[in-house]
């Protein structure tokens, strides 16, 4: 089905309707509590646990997942408004949405096409520097079924899962139950809504059913039952008018409060104190707020519940007050010779625990990482990082960075990343490198390891290491003392053993040394050198034939070449 996409601000009347504070001139209180006698019951126990949650696994990633998607009311959220229009298929068609009616409906949430003003009166009231915004797609969908003939969940649950399954399939949504499918749509709501020109995405999103009852004998759902939600999401059912018609609560009083149980705020009229919300926190029974008698202000206690609370009073809400986390990756080789050295590393948003008993219990956060500075042996941040992504936008954040040109010597570089809230890491990521200009020849090499004694025509090996200044690969040559070399033997990585074999043709003693060099054919000093005693064989008593032999390998280097000489 085609779908229409308007961007929803929740201006001044949104604002106002959903949750005002007390000392709002827009507070209405029910003062007639023989009126709220009359109705209060449609709002009593209207809020159930969605079945799938305690299911879910813990999700490690920073980003609100797939579960988590109304954690707390800060932030942008996008909201999924449906009216279900019934097509006589199935049940009769009792109810038909008028353009008048469903322009009600949404005059009711505040709802305009296009960019609104948005007024700040959450941001100065509530949310201290952070905004709260919502955008949505509405949309008309016809079914087979008459949803408000039918009984709710709270009796039996058969019937809506048969036309919130039918209304899914038709947009697409047909896997999974009837739960699973409309968290599927919120996830594209949340991935897909537009909220600035050309920019896509919100923090949390969640559905609204919006059910026609303007025709219904009592305006009731067969069971007796009116509007209710699911606690932390994912959707809330609306009936359009109240039943009874004035006095009493409108769809504006009766949206915020769904929306406060979306958003994990507990009814407040039930006499029971009841903990929610990702700071864990009491609701206030009696209140005569928003989850008590729907009057349009909001307890203290509903406040932290949807997130609305700062400690340290730094215009921070505690659930985004903390530091972001940043690695930078070791340089290698260290020692080096390059004197502007390229770096690597990340920063990552740590979010606050989640403490809600109700919820998924992901720890999340809809911080980003905003900035990230670098600063050589403790001068000043002066020098901005560029993500690898090329924006600044996201929970975790890759980035590289080549330093200014450093002088020979012992460096201290540090990398640290804000967070979209000004927080910056107070432990930022740290790596010494050493500079050494020009390229040196590897260390003298060990003496050489190996027997001090042996016999003539065996093979006797020996080893070494050599370290090289910037850690480049180095080659071993071998002086056995006797006129011949190992050549080159090698590469291996700087301060790896390297070993080479030589067999002596002739009784006597040989001093032992050797030599490195690194890629660059810098070569290294000699080792000190290893005497090596080579005694007369009692096997070979003829010096004639010794030095015949000689003779013979002098003459012959192909010889000496086979026999490994």
């Amino acid at each position: 089905m085609r779908r229409k996409i308007i961007c929803i601000l929740f201006s001044t009347l949104l604002i106002a309707a959903v949750l005002p504070t007390q000392g709002s001139n827009v507070v209405k209180k029910i003062q007639d509590e023989d009126i709220w006698e009359s109705y209060k019951h449609l709002y009593q126990n209207d809020v159930l646990n969605p079945p799938d949650i305690k299911r879910t696994g813990k999700d490690r990633s920073p980003n609100p997942g797939y579960y988590d998607l109304s954690e707390y009311m800060i932030g942008t959220v996008a909201i999924g408004i449906i009216f279900l229009e019934s097509d006589g298929s199935v049940d009769p068609s009792s109810e038909d949405w008028t353009q008048q009616e469903k322009d009600a409906a949404l005059g009711s949430f505040g709802v305009g096409g296009g960019y609104l003003m948005w007024n700040s009166w959450f941001s100065g009231e509530n949310l201290y520097k952070h905004t709260l915004m919502f955008y949505g797609e509405v949309q008309t969908i016809n079914i087979s079924y008459e949803p408000i003939i039918h009984p709710t969940p709270f009796t039996n649950g058969y019937w809506e899962e048969l036309w919130v399954n039918e209304s899914m399939s038709k947009i697409g949504y047909s896997s999974g139950n009837w739960i699973r499918r409309v968290r599927d749509y919120n996830n594209y709501l949340r991935n897909t809504t537009e909220t600035i020109p050309g920019y896509y995405g919100t923090d949390w999103a969640f559905t609204v059913f919006l059910i026609d009852n303007s025709n219904d004998v009592d305006g009731y759902f067969s069971d007796g039952y009116h509007a209710y939600a699911y606690l932390g999401g994912p959707f809330t059912v609306c009936p359009h008018l109240r039943p009874g018609g004035p006095p009493g609560p409108t769809l504006k009083e009766v949206f915020a409060h769904e929306l406060g149980h979306i958003f994990y705020a507990t009814d407040e009229y039930n006499t029971v104190t009841e903990n929610s919300g990702y700071l864990n926190a009491a609701d206030v029974e009696g209140s005569g707020c928003i989850m008590d008698n729907l009057a349009l202000c909001v307890s203290s206690g509903s406040k932290e519940q949807v997130g609305w609370k700062d400690t340290d009073a730094d215009g921070i809400a505690d659930i985004l007050d903390t530091e972001p986390d940043t690695t930078l990756n070791p340089y290698y080789p260290d020692p080096c010779s390059d004197p502007t050295p390229t770096y690597t590393g990340s920063a990552t948003i740590v979010p606050s625990q989640n403490q809600n008993p109700n919820g998924p219990g992901n720890d999340v956060s809809t911080n980003t990482i905003a900035l990230v500075q670098f600063r050589v042996d403790g001068g000043s941040w002066s020098y901005d990082v560029y993500p690898d992504d090329g924006d600044w936008d996201e929970a975790v954040e890759s980035f590289s960075f080549t330093t200014p040109p450093l002088s020979d010597g012992t460096h201290i570089i540090e990398v640290q990343a804000t967070n979209s809230v000004g927080n910056v890491d107070s432990t930022p990521g740290s790596d010494t490198l050493t500079i050494v200009s020009g390229n040196q020849p590897p260390d003298k090499p060990a003496i050489p390891n190996g027997p001090s004694s042996g016999k003539i025509l065996v093979t006797h090996t020996y080893s070494t290491s050599a370290t090289d200044p910037e850690n480049e690969q180095v080659y071993y040559w071998f002086d056995w003392g006797d006129g011949s070399n190992s050549g080159w033997v090698g590469p291996y990585n700087s301060g790896q053993s390297g070993s080479a074999g030589h067999m002596w043709i002739l009784p006597g003693t040989y001093q032992i040394k050797v030599k490195a060099k690194d890629i660059n054919n810098n070569e290294s000093v000699w080792s000190d050198p290893l005497p090596v005693n080579i005694p007369r064989s009692r096997g070979i008593q003829s010096t004639i034939f010794l030095g015949i032999f000689k003779n013979l390998l002098n003459k012959l280097p192909i010889l000496r070449y086979i026999l490994g000489l």
